[in-house]
């Protein structure tokens, strides 16, 4: 189980070619985030935040910016947050760049596991106990490739003894 959406604050934008802006500041946004992180870790468990906005693009690092301060005006016991430029580390088609990021993860999305139950003995043998979040701007194909990547990782655990 992996989940995608917008960084988790106020902001907005008008069609995709619009300019960004925040909406709430970081105090009228934190309540609002920090049940979006509690919802997370009652379902899931732990959380693995991973945001692919671009550096070079204003309206992406000022989102990255009230994104990372609330990961750091909150610190989550429960939560790790991950900045991957996409767009940068990809430039050229350079897609295998990607891997560098998602070797560095393994570990705690290997730890997150999966949710394996016997149908025939109608009993739970394992359950995830954490998930990724991804997002990116649009959540379109920066996300889809990043989790793509993420769910090779999982599917290798599952074919791969522990």
């Amino acid at each position: 189980m992996q989940i995608r959406g917008s960084v988790p604050s106020f902001w907005q934008q008008t069609g995709l070619t619009a300019q960004a802006k925040i909406t709430r500041n970081i105090d009228l946004t934190n309540n609002a985030f920090l049940k979006h992180v509690e919802n997370i870790n009652g379902n899931w468990g732990k959380l693995l935040c991973v945001n692919l906005m671009a550096k070079a693009k204003k309206e992406e690092q000022m989102i990255t910016d009230t994104y990372e301060d609330l990961m750091k005006k909150n610190n989550l016991q429960n939560a790790r947050y991950e900045y991957f430029d996409f767009h940068h580390a990809v430039k050229g088609q350079r897609f295998d760049r990607v891997n560098a990021v998602i070797h560095k993860l393994q570990p705690m999305i290997e730890n997150f596991r999966f949710y394996v139950e016997d149908t025939v003995k109608r009993t739970i043998q394992l359950t995830q106990k954490g998930v990724v979040r991804t997002n990116c701007l649009d959540c379109l194909d920066r996300t889809n490739f990043f989790q793509g990547k993420v769910a090779i990782t999982v599917f290798d655990a599952q074919v791969i003894p522990l």
